[in-house]
Formats: C-alpha cells, sequence, structure tokens
C-alpha cells in the first residue's frame, strides 16, 4: 500500500474518532502510539498530528467543537537529516554518470561553484560572457502556487556580483547551447516562451 494511501487512511481514523464525541488528548496519544507501534516514521506522525490540528482548528472557527483537543499532543520530534557533502571522487562519478543528460552542464554549475538550483535555473544567455571568462546572476526560477514557474529578481545585490567562469563550466555551457540549438528546432513552435533562458525545455517550460 502506497504511502499516500495509509496516510489518508490514518487521517480518517483519527477523524472518526473525534466525532464519536467525548475524544480527549489521551485517545489520540493512544492512535499516535499505535501508529509509532506499527513503526511509522516521525515525520509521517507529524504530518497527520499537524492535518488533525489544522482540521479542529477550522471546526473550531465554525462552532463544529469547543476546543481542539490535538493541541494537547506533544507533536512527534523529527530529526532532520542534514546530510553529508561529497567528497571530489563522488561529485567526479556522479557528474559521469548524467553527462548524457541534458541537464548535465547545470549540475556542474551546482556542484562546480556552488550556486543554488533557482539561481542555475534562472541564468539566462545575456548574463554569461564567455570572452570575459564571467558571469552575473541576476535572476532566479521559482515555483508559485497556481502559475507554475516563474522568473524573478533575486532578493539582494550581493546575489548579483560578477562572477568568475572556470574554463570547464565555460565549456559545458558552451556544450548546452549546443544541444538547445538542436532541441528548439525539433520543439519548433512549442519552444519555451520565456526567451534566452539557458535551460529553455522543449515543453514550454523554463526548466
Amino acid at each position: 500500500m502506497q504511502l499516500d494511501a495509509r496516510f489518508t487512511r490514518w487521517q480518517l481514523e483519527l477523524l472518526r474518532l473525534v466525532r464519536r464525541g467525548g475524544t480527549g488528548p489521551a485517545q489520540i496519544r493512544a492512535f499516535m502510539a499505535t501508529l509509532r507501534r506499527e513503526e511509522v516514521g516521525a515525520s509521517a506522525r507529524f504530518e497527520v498530528l499537524r492535518v488533525l490540528r489544522n482540521a479542529l482548528n477550522r471546526a473550531m472557527r465554525e462552532e463544529l467543537v469547543t476546543r481542539n483537543v490535538a493541541l494537547l499532543v506533544d507533536m512527534p520530534k523529527v530529526t532532520k537529516d542534514k546530510g553529508t557533502a561529497w567528497n571530489a571522487r563522488e561529485a567526479i562519478a556522479f557528474l559521469r554518470s548524467v553527462r548524457a543528460h541534458r541537464l548535465h552542464a547545470a549540475c556542474v554549475l551546482v556542484l562546480v561553484l556552488g550556486l543554488r538550483r533557482s539561481e542555475v535555473l534562472g541564468l539566462r544567455r545575456q548574463d554569461i560572457d564567455f570572452e570575459a571568462g564571467h558571469f552575473t546572476p541576476v535572476k532566479q526560477v521559482q515555483r508559485e502556487k497556481g502559475v507554475g514557474l516563474v522568473l524573478k529578481d533575486l532578493k539582494t545585490e550581493s546575489s548579483q556580483a560578477v562572477l568568475p567562469l572556470p574554463e570547464f563550466c565555460a565549456r559545458v555551457l558552451g556544450e548546452r547551447r549546443e544541444l538547445q540549438e538542436l532541441e528548439r528546432k525539433i520543439a519548433g513552435g512549442h519552444w519555451c516562451r520565456i526567451r534566452g533562458m539557458t535551460w529553455s525545455s522543449p515543453r514550454s517550460t523554463a526548466a
């Protein structure tokens, strides 16, 4: 059974428990303890209780319940995975593995220059000076709810500094430009509506 299906089932069981009336924090704690015994992860249990809290808050505003008993139950502690940085050998191995991918150059910029994904996706042709060997990131791509991917200015002037462009990065960006021309010819009228993007997609998006 998929996680999203189980998540929905847990939510329904909790809501039925509350709707029966007379449900207090003890019953919700018992339910959460059952999930823990079933080895449901802390992050999933956190979401279950968070959604229940939000649902009961709405119910209180509609005067369907008099209090939010879920607020009296402690949220599960979720340990954030800080991760570990790749060493040089691992980074090289990854870049070799994605060598044939259309976004290989984007992976190079992230690993070699330390750019954020939004900054890499916002990079335009006019931001890159191959002859001078530098580039100036001024845009970023972000996803807005109900809109999709949008191009925005970087938040601070320091983020728009002129940065050196290593020869290796310049080479893969040149290869990317050649590939993009081929993609544009194949896509024809379906090419990305935002002109000049380094990572324009054949599916009319900016990535």
